[in-house]
């Protein structure tokens, strides 16, 4: 074996062009595949665990402050980056002095949005151990790469704005033509994704993997888009609880915490406009940008916004996904937003405007109760004291404790009564 790679490819992304789905593939379903024709997925691991996205160990092997560009490197070292740095730059140092094949592969989005000198050192480290670079990058329609990067964002707990993220994406391509020159190769994401071969299938193929071998191949994408739905329950969270990520406030979120929804089925999430607004110009006119420099075509965006929103699917879930949703301040915004989408709706979805409101009142209901086994012990005899007490000011709250009684005696005729008097006399002062 020699002493230097034939060739390194560098796979810089861009983000949300299925890096996740490539690089899962290259280390853990077709890692021997790729070796079986020359390329090696190099393999950095810390604590045992192998880490399929090479960001955050290149990264941290290369740079003294790997947390200008994320923190996310950080997550699963066991409270121990300063160690977990080390071996990173050990395992790098030993792939790239030892070969084990003619061609080494690197996946990392985050290479993308390095500044150009860091791309330039990245470059310059390489080619100490190759005899060319090859430095892959995907590209799609940028409308669609704004909508995937806010829909991450709003799960990040932030409060995305189209306006801007509008030219990020020429700015990194630019970037990386600046520090790569020749050695980038651009590739049209809506193409390799819709192909024979699907998206993994046409990166492997070229890498270097016959054609032959990729027929028929079974890959499990991730990231999978998520819902309209979804998107403005967990956006109307993070407009009245932002994360500590993105906005530097001391909260109570945590990374994720909005996770319940993230499949909460749907109408496909994107963005719709009359086309007027100034940042969808401009994300048009980046998109004839790069199809005129590069000589390709992006799929075109959707027109208008899907029908159907809250079907019976999304129903059928939305109560569930909810209730899982770990702090009781993150339920009820999503609560309060469930009441405001169905007094929008009230006039055009009678229907829906109601289920909407019993899935709100129904989880706030049953969260303002103790668990069964708690109120079992306490006893009927303790509420049904409690509803007497409280009966002259606060009816409410005795209809309340006397729903809790019912459910504790269900046969207990004389306090379905009473419950059916209060409820009339509630209803009475009402009107």
């Amino acid at each position: 074996m020699s002493d230097k790679y034939r060739t390194i490819i560098p796979h810089v992304g861009l983000h949300k062009t299925g890096t996740t789905s490539i690089q899962a593939s290259c280390q853990f379903r077709h890692h021997d595949l790729l070796l079986r024709h020359g390329i090696k997925s190099a393999s950095f691991s810390f604590m045992g665990k192998l880490r399929a996205n090479h960001s955050g160990p290149v990264t941290a092997a290369l740079l003294d402050d790997p947390d200008q560009y994320s923190e996310e490197w950080r997550v699963g070292l066991g409270g121990d980056p300063g160690r977990a740095q080390q071996e990173f730059r050990r395992h790098f140092d030993q792939v790239l002095e030892n070969p084990e094949a003619d061609t080494l592969l690197l996946s990392g989005e985050i290479f993308s949005i390095f500044q150009v000198k860091h791309m330039k050192q990245l470059r310059k480290r390489l080619l100490r151990h190759a005899e060319q670079l090859r430095v892959l990058v995907y590209l799609r329609n940028p409308l669609h790469s704004i909508e995937s990067m806010m829909e991450q964002r709003v799960r990040a707990g932030a409060v995305p704005r189209p306006d801007a993220l509008v030219g990020l994406m020429k700015k990194r391509y630019l970037n990386l033509e600046k520090a790569f020159g020749p050695a980038l190769e651009a590739y049209n994401f809506d193409d390799c994704a819709s192909g024979p071969l699907g998206l993994v299938g046409s990166f492997l193929h070229t890498c270097g993997v016959p054609e032959q071998d990729l027929r028929d191949m079974e890959v499990e994408m991730a990231n999978v888009r998520g819902s309209l739905e979804g998107y403005r329950i967990m956006e109307a969270i993070n407009l009245r609880y932002p994360s500590n990520q993105e906005t530097g406030q001391t909260t109570m979120r945590q990374p994720r915490d909005t996770r319940p929804l993230y499949a909460l089925p749907g109408a496909r999430f994107g963005l719709f406009d009359d086309g007027e607004a100034r940042w969808l110009q401009q994300a048009q006119a980046e998109k004839h940008w790069f199809e005129e420099r590069l000589g390709i075509k992006f799929k075109e965006r959707a027109a208008a916004p899907p029908e159907g929103t809250w079907g019976f699917d999304t129903l059928a879930e939305l109560e569930g996904r909810i209730r899982e949703l770990p702090l009781p301040e993150l339920k009820s915004a999503a609560l309060d937003f469930l009441d405001e989408e169905a007094g929008r709706l009230e006039d055009t979805r009678r229907d829906t405007a109601t289920i909407l409101r019993f899935i709100a009142r129904r989880i706030r209901e049953i969260a303002a109760y103790p668990p069964p086994p708690v109120l079992r012990e306490i006893g009927p005899a303790y509420f049904k004291a409690g509803a007497t007490q409280v009966r002259q000011y606060s009816p409410e709250l005795s209809l309340r404790l006397l729903r809790v009684v019912q459910m504790l005696q269900p046969d207990r005729e004389e306090i379905s009564k009473k419950i059916a008097q209060l409820e009339r006399d509630l209803a009475d002062s009402d009107g």
